[in-house]
């Protein structure tokens, strides 16, 4: 099989960070390693987590990297303005700021721009919280969506949870979301307080970290149980009406 490092045709990389604090060889394949020190340019939602990832790749010079931010401060940008270096025949990464780009990550444009101008777009093995949550949540991993963050508004959360949580049962499909982590134990006490009590629901925190948090229950014995604290931890929500 040709090395994806030596097509002849520039390439959007997407290009997965690492997450939590597990070891780098558990998340950062060395194929991917290869691929990153062969590139000079890259399309990052943060520059500090990109230049960690080059330094984790064994980068030769860092400095000399051509890194341009891509994330909510400048998204409305021309975004034919991110691909200029392929335009001269280089090959581009895109890196998300933890996990892989696309998920929960403003790289869709950047991505879409690219197969609107038949350029070859290659995906990179690596973790994300979201797709490990979903695995280790039991509730269905052939039938879900991922929200994306709930409303901030309480009388619009608590609307847009019930209306999840009638629609995981009507569609039998499992329901997951996020939440800004200095909101998590507040998002958490308040599902447990107006889920109907047969409903499932999990978490998943802190994955691939010294202290994962993983918890699948219904919402009665959430409730016969103490609080687990997810406060200003990374985590990932789901629940199953059935």
């Amino acid at each position: 099989m040709e090395s994806l490092i030596t097509t002849t045709s520039p390439c959007l990389y997407l290009i997965p960070n690492i997450i939590g604090s597990a070891p780098i060889e558990w998340q950062l394949p060395e194929n991917n390693k290869s691929i990153i020190r062969s590139l000079s340019y890259f399309i990052a939602e943060d520059l500090k987590s990109c230049r960690q990832l080059l330094k984790l790749s064994g980068y030769q010079d860092i400095s000399a990297a051509q890194i341009v931010e891509y994330n909510e401060h400048n998204i409305d940008e021309p975004t034919e303005d991110f691909f200029i270096p392929m335009k001269q025949g280089h090959s581009i990464g895109l890196v998300s700021e933890a996990g892989c780009p696309v998920i929960a990550d403003p790289g869709d444009k950047i991505v879409r721009w690219a197969h609107l101008h038949q350029i070859n777009v290659v995906p990179l093995v690596g973790a994300s919280s979201i797709m490990l949550a979903i695995m280790a949540a039991g509730l269905s991993g052939n039938n879900f969506a991922f929200n994306g963050y709930l409303p901030i508004e309480t009388h619009e959360r608590v609307r847009k949870i019930k209306e999840l949580e009638q629609f995981s049962f009507h569609k039998k499909q499992a329901q997951f979301f996020i939440e800004a982590p200095y909101r998590n134990q507040k998002l958490l006490g308040l599902l447990i307080n107006i889920l109907q009590s047969e409903t499932w629901l999990s978490i998943a925190s802190n994955i691939l970290s010294d202290s994962p948090i993983i918890l699948t229950k219904k919402v009665n014995n959430w409730k016969r149980s103490s609080l687990t604290d997810i406060q200003k931890k990374p985590c990932v929500f789901g629940i199953l009406k059935d």
